[in-house]
């Protein structure tokens, strides 16, 4: 499947409430986003939703763990007075 198409997945699984399966597609999907470069917007929207499937099953270290990755990575493109640092 695409970046898309498993994005698309785990948005329905979401909305029905199937977090495991939304999280398990959200994490095939960051695999896809890391072809568009490691700040790009696919990797930023899917490290997000991902976060917030974890934040739903309890998973708040893992989220956040993730989520200060993604920082990093932003830093590390950007530099840490980046705007994009704020989005």
């Amino acid at each position: 499947m695409t970046w898309q198409q498993q994005m698309k997945l785990a948005e329905k699984a979401f909305e029905k409430g199937e977090l495991v399966i939304a999280e398990n597609a959200l994490w095939e999907a960051l695999k896809d986003a890391e072809l568009f470069g490691p700040t790009s917007i696919q990797m930023v929207e899917t490290a997000e939703r991902l976060a917030e499937a974890m934040i739903a099953q309890g998973k708040t270290q893992d989220a956040e763990d993730l989520l200060l990755r993604l920082a990093e990575l932003k830093t590390q493109a950007h530099g840490s007075n980046s705007k994009s640092m704020a989005d």
